[in-house]
Order: structure tokens, then C-alpha cells, then sequence
């Protein structure tokens, strides 16, 4: 079963394909949204993104919170919803 999880803050300019490669190296990355405003496509700072499975996304928790992308320390953490 998959997981999502939420990484945040990221920089205004960051592109989903970013933070796929980051969380690239925890395991399998099956979506990744970086949340932005419809009408200027600006990040709202954060995004979701769901990992394979619930080992491979502890994984990127344990390997990816607290370090920097693109220029910033993210906090990675499980989305406060279930995974589908």
C-alpha cells in the first residue's frame, strides 16, 4: 500500500520533478504534486508525495527530513489523511 507524504517548506521556484529526484533516493515515487496557485503557477510551499510503500516512505522520513532541496531544510512528515 502506498503512502503520502507532505515536505514543506519548499522554495517558491521548485518544480515537482525537484523533489521526485530527492525523494528518489528513499524508493519509488508514485505522484508528486507541488501544491501552487492556479493563476500565477507560484508554489504554495509545500508538496505531497506518494511513495510506493509505507517502508519505502520511512524510509525517505528517516534519510530526508530536516535536509535541504533546493536551497532549503525541509520538514518531511505523513500526510494527516489516508492514503488511497
Amino acid at each position: 500500500m502506498s503512502t503520502v507524504l507532505c515536505v514543506e517548506p519548499l522554495p517558491l521556484d521548485v518544480k515537482e520533478t525537484d523533489v521526485e529526484q530527492f525523494f528518489g533516493r528513499a524508493g519509488t515515487v508514485v505522484n508528486c504534486d507541488v501544491l501552487a496557485n492556479a493563476s500565477t503557477r507560484i508554489s504554495k510551499v509545500f508538496a505531497l508525495v506518494e511513495m510506493a510503500s509505507n517502508r519505502q516512505a520511512e524510509k525517505a522520513i528517516a534519510q530526508l527530513d530536516g535536509k535541504m532541496l533546493s536551497g532549503r531544510t525541509v520538514r518531511v512528515v505523513q500526510a494527516p489523511f489516508p492514503s488511497r
